[in-house]
């Protein structure tokens, strides 16, 4: 089977990293950005298989990000998870009616639970 491409797109280079670290162990090839537009930018070039987005990021938010993506005719299918710190109802689904499959409240869940996430979102 061939390796599944993540992108993480999360300007908290820490939270990043340890993201980057759980899915390398399962196998997954990742890809960092640091913002919205190094993030758009990336997926363009890349064409991951989902994206994991943060929503509070400089020089383009998540939330316009997304709007993005899912405008853009190579990477509009791409499946998008969002990363918040907040629990912000009305946020939260505003992500999903833009076109995000899931989201993942950082503070709420276990970090280790990313790869077992994603590979439900893929059904792999």
């Amino acid at each position: 089977m061939e390796k599944i491409t993540v992108q993480i797109i999360e300007d908290e280079t820490s939270l990043s990293n340890i993201l980057k670290d759980e899915l390398v162990e399962e196998k997954f090839n990742v890809i960092q950005s640091f913002d919205g537009e190094e993030g758009f930018k990336m997926a363009k070039e890349n064409k991951p298989d989902i994206i994991l987005l943060d929503i509070i990021m400089p020089k383009l938010n998540g939330i316009e990000l997304l709007k993005r993506l899912k405008s853009e005719g190579d990477l509009k299918n791409i499946p998008v998870i969002i990363l918040t710190a907040y629990g912000d109802l009305e946020k939260i689904s505003n992500t999903i009616s833009l076109g995000a499959l899931a989201y993942f409240i950082k503070d709420q869940q276990n970090l280790s639970d990313i790869p077992k996430i994603i590979k439900n979102t893929l059904k792999i």
